[in-house]
């Protein structure tokens, strides 16, 4: 059945990037799905536009004398500073999804009771899509990433990042989780997904109580990466 959900065709992306790119407060006239819509689709253009300039590079290799062991960095600049389409290069796709970025962060109401800011809530959220709700054991997940938000101090099982929950706020985060995946799991699965309460306190166990740390840790750094690469949240 149709949700009436009509997604923008490529020509009509171009047409806002280079809008934004020639006026870039126009980005501030733009509603939330379609500032992610021009985010995924910036991401996806990069990637292209490095390919391209990368093969580019080297298929005119054999003309420069430089060793072949590495890519001069100036021939590879060269053909992203000049990959063109619709007007713009790959440098100023990195600016339009630096200004677009900005902007998704300043539309999102964020739950500031429990979030430090609104990126540190949009990671959790791209993670629940992402890592906690493509777990085997999506209780245990949360649980992980929870830590990961909230603890402190140099142990190595830490993951190096600057999103976190806010000190004292536990029993916050187990309510809002807990609210948030209502209309995102299906209803028999609720218990699966679900931070459990004990005498009125969410049981969420100690890092060094997770297991398959390893695993979760490799997973949690690759999703931690893409997220900071695209700077969106899925769903």
């Amino acid at each position: 059945m149709s949700t009436g959900i009509t997604k923008p065709k490529w020509h009509e992306l171009q047409h806002d990037l280079t809008a934004i790119a020639e006026i870039p407060e126009r980005v501030q006239e733009i509603n939330i799905v379609r500032l992610k819509e021009l985010l995924i689709y910036i991401e996806n253009e990069i990637q292209n536009r490095i390919s391209r300039a990368d093969a580019m590079a080297q298929a005119n290799f054999g003309k420069y004398p430089y060793p072949k062991e590495y890519l001069p960095k100036r021939e590879l600049d060269y053909w992203l500073e000049r990959g063109y389409q619709f007007g713009l290069n790959y440098y100023n796709l990195k600016d339009l999804r630096s200004i677009i970025s900005k902007q998704l962060n300043a539309k999102i109401v964020f739950n500031s009771n429990i979030f430090k800011n609104a990126p540190s809530q949009r990671f959790f959220e791209f993670l629940f899509h992402k890592f906690i709700k493509t777990d085997r054991t999506p209780k245990t997940a949360v649980q992980y990433v929870f830590r990961q938000f909230y603890d402190l101090g140099k142990s190595i099982d830490l993951v190096e990042m600057d999103y976190k929950i806010k000190e004292g706020k536990m029993r916050g985060f187990a309510e809002y989780y807990n609210s948030f995946i209502v209309d995102k799991v299906p209803k028999e699965k609720l218990k699966d997904f679900e931070i459990t309460f004990n005498l009125n306190e969410p049981k969420i166990k100690s890092l060094y109580l997770i297991g398959n740390k390893e695993k979760r840790k490799e997973k949690f750094n690759s999703h931690l990466l893409e997220f900071q690469r695209n700077n969106i949240t899925v769903g």
